[in-house]
């Protein structure tokens, strides 16, 4: 038995990968990040440059 959050994310990633133009563009960003193409940052700062930061 898994704990019920590792069976979502289990799911999810699955259906990310269900498509095949999907699938290759994560494993691209996934290979990019392993060979240290991006530079890590917080969500709170990725919310506010997508725009999609919380109005309070």
């Amino acid at each position: 038995m898994i704990p019920a959050d590792e069976l979502a994310g289990l799911v999810e990633t699955a259906h990310l990968l269900r498509s095949p133009k999907n699938a290759e563009r994560l494993m691209k960003a996934l290979a990019s990040a392993r060979r240290g193409k991006n530079k890590a940052q917080s969500l709170d700062k990725l919310r506010r440059e997508m725009g999609l930061a919380e109005s309070r």
